[in-house]
């Protein structure tokens, strides 16, 4: 399966939601947050990167991997990007981002929309969006 981002950029972002750069990477932003994950966009690239919860991150690749595999169609590819960044203090700081294509709600699917395999948190439904006429699973992070 090709790598879903770049991981220059899931590092770029990273120094960036750590505080330790102050600029924002060119054609990216925070789009979300829930409670264990912040979300950027990096509009040029079309993906999302996910910051956060290091387990919700794996557990999230790993589902949606798993759903692929089974041939379920809601499941978008998602990759990790795991490294350290420098904390500004002479320590580190461990970085798993998970990675996904960028799939915002364009109500191309009449709502409202069931609970799709995967979705394992509070909020199911709002965890499914509509994109190119199908609808997608965008957080299978779980609780």
């Amino acid at each position: 399966m090709a790598l879903i981002g770049h991981a220059d950029t899931a590092e770029r972002i990273a120094l960036y939601h750590h505080g330790l750069s102050d600029w924002e990477p060119d054609g990216c932003e925070q789009i979300g947050s829930g409670s264990q994950r912040i979300v950027y966009v990096d509009h040029g690239a079309g993906v999302v990167y996910k910051l956060g919860d290091h387990d919700a991150n794996r557990r999230e690749v790993r589902t949606l991997t798993a759903l692929r595999q089974r041939g379920a169609r809601h499941a978008p590819a998602a990759s990790l990007h795991e490294f350290t960044i420098p904390d500004g203090y002479g320590d580190t700081i461990s970085c798993t981002v998970a990675a996904m294509p960028y799939l915002p709600d364009d109500g191309s699917v009449s709502g409202p929309y069931p609970l799709l395999e995967g979705a394992a948190d509070l909020n199911p439904h709002g965890n499914v969006h509509a994109h190119g006429g199908q609808l997608w699973l965008i957080d299978a992070g779980g609780l």
